[in-house]
């Protein structure tokens, strides 16, 4: 189902380049991860991440990317690494009480 927010947008004049509106629905329509809106390039470019998956203007383009990393965040995944992460935890927290001592 396509947004009815997608309409107001695809029929912007080119020349106007930000988009203003009143109605909270608009922002979840807009910026859902899944939608087919293509991102403003001067606002993701100051992050200077332009190969990255946050970073793709392309929503096809982030799609792919994302798709990648999908495997690494999985629930098995992150099972797997549960040791690691908490011996991480412990070893701040070791190091954060060490530093107030």
């Amino acid at each position: 189902m396509v947004s009815p927010w997608y309409f107001l947008i695809s029929e912007m004049p080119l020349l106007k380049r930000q988009l203003h509106f009143n109605d909270h629905h608009a922002y979840a329509d807009i910026y859902a991860v899944g939608s087919h809106l293509t991102k403003d390039p001067n606002f993701y470019k100051c992050f200077a991440a332009n190969g990255s998956a946050f970073g793709a203007i392309d929503p096809h383009v982030s799609r792919v990317r994302r798709a990648v990393m999908n495997t690494f965040f999985s629930r098995r995944a992150v099972l797997l690494l549960e040791e690691v992460i908490q011996r991480k935890v412990y070893r701040f927290k070791y190091l954060r009480i060490s530093f107030n001592a």
